[in-house]
């Protein structure tokens, strides 16, 4: 109905009169300026969380979700891995590509609209939000501990100049990493993933701006700290890279070496390691010794990559010391048989295992929870900070917004999910 509406120009009369009978979240768009001729709509943080406890649908829980598939306790928290992403996610705005992105703006509206994002959250920690939970109004202060998401997005609105983009093909280099020197002068191994070649990597590391980006302004932080407030998406570093990776290269190898002839599968990341685990590590004995040897690291590097998977998965949202240590031990032991797949490779003259940002990246995940380890601190799971639902949000905010007219995109998409959010209520 709404879309047969806004080719009439009645969709906007239609979004009024469903909040009227509780059939669309009733949130107050307000306009911010970004910079452009027009003011910008956005649903202000305490307006959405207001209108929640208003409707009975604020509880502590609710923007938690229920961990993972596999995390079973309810004892524990989790990592808010289950549900329906419009549920543990709430939309801020949207701005178009084109807007934000054409010669004359570069960037600037998008810059203006995390600017005011983060003088909301600054706003909320301080002087926090006042809402009617019940019979009671209590006011909660909100406390930003990272942001995440793929790493072309936290290096825009981080503004960073070191990061996965700048690896440098010749000298001097710009630095592949936001938490190190890894790919500047005098760090070009920055393949090595050693404890205390990480360690060094960050001695006397500049921040990684010009200028700070605003989101830091949301919340006090210690000055060593603030890089680390910009987290490590598990999602795009090993689903869609590393460990993807290591299914391509194992693969493509194994058509080498003439292992699977002409067959070829099709599978997610996660399914298509267990998989490849157990055909090679079958396929073993069949093989000459140099070749043997070769795919003993390959299926070396698979298992490991899935014991660190199936751990994460199973874990809750902090750590225990058993967990810490099993992560720790499979990454490493992952990471060692993957430089020596590299080497082989290398030696052979054959173009695999090539060595990318993320594989340092994963270094960073490694040393952080090592690091944490070494000064008997506690570690939050880096499950936290995947993206996967973060995804699938986005997604079903793109499919508002590609069914509502060019002209009023930006105020129409926030509609149509205020619209779905309460047909999920």
């Amino acid at each position: 109905m709404a879309t047969k509406l806004s080719t009439t120009g009645h969709e906007n009369r239609l979004s009024r009169n469903l909040a009227v009978y509780g059939l669309s979240a009733d949130i107050s768009i307000s306009d911010v300026d970004v910079g452009l001729k027009q003011k910008h709509p956005v649903l202000r943080v305490a307006d959405a969380l207001q209108t929640l406890a208003a409707v009975g649908k604020f509880e502590g829980q609710f923007l938690m979700g229920h961990s993972s598939s596999a995390f079973s306790s309810d004892a524990e928290a989790g990592c808010n891995m289950l549900g329906d992403s419009l549920l543990t996610r709430l939309l801020y705005s949207v701005m178009l590509g084109r807007v934000y992105n054409s010669r004359k703006a570069k960037g600037k509206p998008l810059s203006l609209l995390v600017k005011n994002l983060s003088l909301e959250l600054r706003d909320a920690f301080f002087n926090g939000v006042e809402l009617a939970v019940g019979d009671d109004v209590r006011k909660y202060f909100l406390v930003p501990i990272a942001v995440k998401g793929d790493w072309p997005a936290l290096a825009k609105v981080g503004q960073l100049t070191r990061h996965f983009g700048r690896q440098a093909q010749q000298k001097p280099g710009h630095g592949i990493c936001h938490l190190c020197l890894a790919d500047k002068d005098g760090y070009k191994d920055w393949h090595n993933l050693s404890y205390d070649r990480m360690l060094q990597m960050r001695v006397d590391a500049p921040m990684p701006w010009h200028q700070e980006p605003d989101l830091l302004s949301a919340v006090p932080i210690q000055e060593s700290h603030k890089p680390n407030f910009f987290r490590i998406d598990l999602f795009h570093t090993l689903h869609k890279g590393l460990f993807a990776d290591l299914c391509a290269n194992a693969i493509v190898c194994s058509f080498d070496f003439d292992i699977f002839g002409n067959w070829f599968k099709g599978a997610d990341t996660v399914s298509l390691m267990y998989f490849l685990e157990n055909r090679l590590q079958n396929e073993l004995e069949s093989l000459d010794n140099d070749a043997s040897s070769f795919f003993a690291e390959i299926v070396s590097a698979l298992s490991a990559a899935n014991k660190f998977m199936k751990c994460i998965y199973h874990s809750s949202l902090w750590l225990s010391k058993e967990e810490r240590n099993t992560l720790l031990n499979s990454g490493y032991k992952f990471s060692n048989s993957f430089a020596k797949c590299a080497q082989a490779a290398y030696d052979w003259g054959l173009t695999r295992f090539k060595y990318q940002p993320k594989f340092h990246m994963f270094g960073e995940l490694l040393f952080q929870l090592a690091f944490e380890r070494h000064h008997n601190l506690p570690s939050i799971s880096p499950l936290a900070f995947c993206t996967q639902l973060d995804e699938d949000f986005i997604g079903k905010v793109a499919a508002f917004s590609r069914a509502v007219s060019v002209r009023t995109v930006h105020e129409r998409t926030l509609s149509r999910y205020m619209i779905a959010l309460a047909s999920r209520w």
